[in-house]
């Protein structure tokens, strides 16, 4: 059964921290890889998706993704406190407690698989009380039940995924994700162009999946040979555990849902079908954001969890203002591009008549940079247990959030919506949860707010000067854009980087591996850059 004792002597066998610092640098790396897969399916199926389907049904079909994305929700916190959990196990090498987490995890998803499908089988069945086309009520109905399904058959592998990463192998789980987007580019592909509409974009997303969880069993076997399901290690007194802490990762996860999901079902009513299209350009770009920082900071959390439980509270502190600093330096990086470059990317990629998504976009970005920058703090927290209060300031800040949109919805269209998201945001995020952090962590204030707010300023100076000096908005090529991005991007990084302290440019160094830098195209050069 879990068990959160401190003592370091429990702690019998970890990797070496070279070891595990490439294990992680790794998995950041290829999480930066799968960001670059996801954009590109956006980019080339999002416009694909508007044009070949047209502008109604692909709100119907954003409609299905918020519906399942709501769904999701029913995974009660419990993949992330299965990672926290095993993370704790394995720190103390103790295999009896890890076999009787993962199976009565795998337990409980099942069951809450059946219930996910029941919800959506009765949400697609009552669709003619609201859709009054009779082929687009079929194909919505049986799109949704293959997306639930979908969802359904999620749940239990989910836990694999918390699984290898607890054991320091997010690495393994992300390759069979970028295997699954790239089979989902081409399954859906063919779909549109053979006619399939919605239910064949449903079903090219299932295929892919499909894969991916083939390709997860196989990195279990292989990562973690001896944990597998037994039914005779489901433990009530285990699942009673994860559930005490599961409840509160399970509002958190709630709250950021409601953040930004809910919208569609506001703005639907309130203003129409096509302009939830044009809000999802919005959110779709503002996702691959936020899904980049949360995964790669992701890739500490076992870290965090195992100096809790060897009580190593001054390492755990060290790493996680680290961890802040290079994350503020990520969440600028991506953040300005969005802000320099998305009006051109946008018109160059959907047409004319979106630029109210580039609007939505850019206040959304604000928001969201703030809050990105706290993902390391809300990692710690959880792996500390005092998830709770990051619970209760997400509530209070969706509160305000729901508040807010219907306010501003009516009068600023979705540009209302993206405001009534950013603005609690930045309360909450940039001023309430970075004092409690440090109050608890024992840290200076101000010390912490220089480590985060230092790249942010050099990005806000640099990115300025850029927009000012060169003609973005008169870029009219891909190609243009790609090459500005590509240099804009690479001029920034440099910058962070050197930048940075002599310490995080060693532990980068480090953790790549001298050698390994050495060899690759550059690798001296940027060595040289740094100083290290």
């Amino acid at each position: 059964m879990p068990s959160d004792s401190r003592a370091s002597d429990e702690a019998k066998r970890q990797p070496q921290p070279s070891e595990t610092g490439t294990l992680m640098l790794r998995g950041s790396v290829l999480q930066m890889v799968l960001f670059a897969c996801n954009l590109l399916t956006g980019f080339l199926l999002m416009p694909l998706l508007i044009h070949g389907l047209g502008e109604r049904t692909y709100g119907l079909f954003a409609l299905i993704g918020t519906i399942v994305g709501q769904l999701g929700l029913f995974d009660l916190g419990f993949m992330s406190t299965t990672e926290r959990y095993m993370a704790n196990a394995i720190a103390r090498d103790d295999r009896e407690a890890s076999i009787s987490i993962y199976s009565t995890s795998i337990a409980l998803f099942i069951f809450l698989g059946v219930i996910v499908f029941a919800v959506v089988a009765a949400i697609a069945f009552s669709t003619p009380l609201w859709l009054k086309n009779a082929v687009e009520i079929w194909d919505f109905e049986i799109a949704l039940l293959i997306s639930g399904l979908n969802l359904a058959w999620l749940f239990p592998f989910a836990v694999m995924q918390g699984a290898l990463a607890a054991a320091y192998r997010s690495d393994a789980s992300t390759i069979a994700q970028i295997v699954n987007t790239v089979v989902r580019i081409v399954l859906t592909v063919i779909a549109v162009f053979a006619g399939y509409g919605i239910v064949g974009v449903a079903a090219a997303y299932f295929l892919s999946c499909f894969v991916q969880r083939v390709m997860m069993g196989f990195m279990m076997r292989k990562y973690l040979p001896g944990i597998g399901f037994r039914f005779g290690a489901v433990n009530r007194k285990t699942l009673r555990e994860l559930m005490g802490f599961g409840r509160f990762v399970f509002l958190v996860k709630i709250f950021d849902q409601a953040r930004y999901r809910i919208h569609n079902l506001l703005i639907a009513p309130m203003i129409g079908i096509v302009a939830v299209t044009h809000y999802s350009v919005a959110i779709r770009l503002a996702d691959y954001f936020e899904a980049l920082i949360y995964n790669i900071s992701g890739v500490t959390r076992p870290v965090y969890v195992a100096h809790f439980a060897r009580g190593e509270h001054h390492l755990l502190k060290e790493k996680f203002l680290v961890v802040a600093r290079l994350s503020s330096a990520i969440c600028c990086l991506f953040a300005s591009e969005a802000l320099v470059f998305g009006r051109p990317f946008i018109r160059l990629w959907l047409g004319q008549g979106f630029d109210d998504s580039y609007h939505a976009l850019s206040v959304l970005v604000v928001g969201m940079f703030f809050a990105l920058l706290q993902t390391p703090s809300r990692d710690v927290l959880r792996a500390i247990y005092k998830h709770q209060v990051d619970a209760f300031t997400n509530g209070v800040e969706v509160a305000c959030n729901l508040v807010l949109t219907l306010l501003l919805l009516p009068v600023f269209g979705i540009v209302g919506a993206a405001l009534g998201t950013t603005i609690p945001m930045v309360i909450v995020k940039a001023i309430v949860l970075p004092l409690y952090l440090c109050r608890t962590l024992k840290l200076s204030v101000v010390h912490y707010y220089f480590t985060v707010i230092q790249p942010a300023a050099i990005t806000v100076v640099f990115s300025l000067a850029c927009y000012f000096l060169f003609p973005v908005g008169a870029i009219h090529s891909f190609l243009v854009l790609a090459l500005a991005m590509a240099a804009f991007g690479a001029a920034l990084m440099v910058l962070l980087l050197a930048t940075l302290p002599s310490l995080d440019k060693l532990t980068l160094v480090h953790a790549f591996g001298r050698a390994r830098l050495q060899r690759i195209a550059g690798g001296k050069l940027l060595l040289r850059a740094l100083g290290v």
